[in-house]
């Protein structure tokens, strides 16, 4: 029986053991499981942190290259001056309507002095000019006695003179060349835009009217060329370049301003008096046409 019992306790004690120790391990391979699960786990999560890591890398080249460099823009096409050299502006030439209906007797510069002067610098040389002293004052003074009948420069050969000498020779102004009509305008004098002399397109005797100062007169006309000539250079590369790289309409103005300005300062003189009757702008095309027969020099104007 004790042998029995021994027998039986050691077996129970194999059996403990045995237990015990398939207990272990199973525990031990349940434990190694576990822990290559989790290795795994942490391996999938380094993964998809690299891969974030990797995009973030990939990504963050391209907003910075963005930021660093911004699509370049097309550059800004400058607007067209609009102006027809054959279409000059209307207040390119002298408004005899503001002469017949606008006392500026009082003024520095009166347009009555402007008047006389043009008619001076167009018709000095000719003949029948000088056969009568004061000639284009007593044209003057018989245009403003009479303005009732004068409203339309066509009416201008129809106007009667006291003197024939005076009549005669105010219808060769009107009918050779020059022509008269082709320097002179008639608008109202309500509208802004005919108060001033445009200077950019005037006639050189118009502008050596207003001023009334060779030195002056030669100055002006020698800038307004090289102005023109850098106007009409960009005008033929107008459209293939950018707006900074063309004058626009306030610069011409500036500019010009700003030469006559000191080309008058050199000879002591004001600006602002001849400011007040001239404009240093391209203005808008005109309602005459004029177009100059290279061959003959003759002028055909056409209204339009």
């Amino acid at each position: 029986m004790l042998m029995g019992v021994l027998t039986t306790s050691v077996v129970n004690n194999y059996v403990d053991s045995t237990f015990a120790s398939t207990l272990y391990r199973s525990h031990c391979q349940t434990y190694a499981l576990a822990q290559k699960e989790r290795e795994k786990g942490r391996l999938h999560q380094f993964k998809v942190k690299a891969y974030e890591k990797e995009d973030l890398a990939q990504k963050k080249p391209k907003s910075e290259e963005k930021k660093d460099e911004k699509p370049k823009k097309p550059p800004v096409r400058s607007i067209d001056l609009n102006f027809n050299l054959c279409r000059p502006p209307d207040n390119s030439r002298f408004n005899l309507n503001l002469l017949l209906t606008k006392d500026d007797s009082k003024a520095k510069i009166t347009r009555y002095e402007i008047g006389a002067a043009l008619l001076r610098h167009l018709y000095s040389e000719k003949p029948f000019f000088n056969e009568i002293s004061q000639l284009e004052y007593h044209i003057l003074d018989t245009l403003i006695a009479k303005k009732q009948g004068v409203t339309d420069p066509d009416l201008l050969p129809k106007l009667t003179f006291d003197d024939e000498g005076v009549q005669n020779a105010f219808y060769q102004m009107l009918t050779e060349t020059p022509s008269l009509l082709d320097h002179i305008t008639f608008h109202e004098p309500n509208h802004h835009a005919y108060r001033k002399i445009n200077l950019m397109f005037a006639a050189p005797e118009l502008v050596a009217a207003v001023f009334n100062h060779p030195i002056v007169t030669e100055a002006i006309l020698e800038y307004r060329q090289e102005l023109w000539g850098r106007i009409l250079e960009e005008e033929a590369h107008r459209k293939e370049q950018g707006s900074k790289q063309c004058l626009s309409k306030t610069d011409i103005k500036d500019l010009f301003t700003q030469r006559v300005a000191e080309i008058l300062s050199r000879e002591n003189l004001a600006i602002e008096p001849f400011a007040k009757v001239c404009e240093f702008t391209l203005g808008k095309p005109g309602t005459m046409l004029f177009v100059t027969d290279p061959a003959t020099g003759i002028t055909l104007r056409q209204k339009l």
